[in-house]
């Protein structure tokens, strides 16, 4: 991985941060859980990120997959970093430390898919990201 730019954002700097809350239906056991973070916008734009919605924003998970989207779409999913699911702590060797998610139930073009196929766009483990602008 190239870079020209780095920032590390730790656990506690994302603690700190105002937390959203959101309730979607997740694939593992299609169910609703309640996820809380920071707006992964608000993340982006701590770090003094590109601002452009067609900046492109590689999510890339503890296990290899990676996923690429654009500036956009995060900010029209409302993508958050979750730190917490049901009211505790996501944990490393479940789908923590850190997931980047959104409500899928809410957005229309996503709730109308099946259950497996809603959350593409979302790693869980998730560590780093990578942006670059088009």
């Amino acid at each position: 991985m190239k870079f020209s730019q780095a920032y590390g954002v730790d656990l506690s700097l994302l603690a700190g941060m105002k937390a959203v809350t959101i309730k979607p239906t997740i694939e593992y056991d299609s169910r609703q859980h309640t996820f809380s973070g920071p707006l992964l916008t608000d993340v982006l734009d701590y770090v003094g990120a590109p601002g452009a919605g067609s900046t492109q924003v590689l999510l890339h998970a503890v296990d290899g997959y990676a996923v690429t989207t654009t500036l956009d779409t995060v900010r029209a999913y409302r993508f958050i970093v979750a730190t917490q699911m049901d009211g505790k702590p996501l944990l490393l060797g479940g789908v923590g430390l850190l997931w980047a998610i959104f409500d899928a139930d809410t957005i229309p073009q996503l709730s109308a898919k099946p259950l497996k196929e809603r959350f593409e766009l979302s790693p869980w483990g998730l560590y780093p990201l990578q942006l670059s602008e088009t």
